[in-house]
């Protein structure tokens, strides 16, 4: 028969963790960085932006719990992130404005 594998509390929490507010970082990310790249700005940037992060929040979530790997989870949910940070407001330029 088939032995059992139990999952650390400690993962389940970080997991969840990562989740809810990993998910909520990226999207936000992705919201920003959409803005502010977007040649016309405006509502089309914000709507695009939204609907894109969306759709990141979901994705982001499913993949903090489906990934065996909890540090990878972590890495690739917070470092992208922080990469769609970096772009946002390094190179971005809130909505084709200078």
């Amino acid at each position: 028969m088939a032995k059992v594998q139990t999952v650390p509390r400690a993962e389940i929490i970080s997991r969840t963790i990562l989740g809810v507010f990993g998910s909520y970082l990226l999207a936000s990310a992705a919201l920003i960085a959409i803005t502010r790249l977007w040649p016309e700005g405006g509502r089309t940037a914000v709507s695009l932006g939204e609907m894109t992060g969306f759709a990141l929040f979901g994705l982001a979530a499913i993949m903090a719990f489906s990934m065996r790997n909890v540090r990878m989870a972590w890495l690739l949910i917070v470092g992208g992130a922080a990469v769609l940070l970096a772009i946002g407001f390094g190179l971005g330029s809130a909505g084709g404005q200078p």
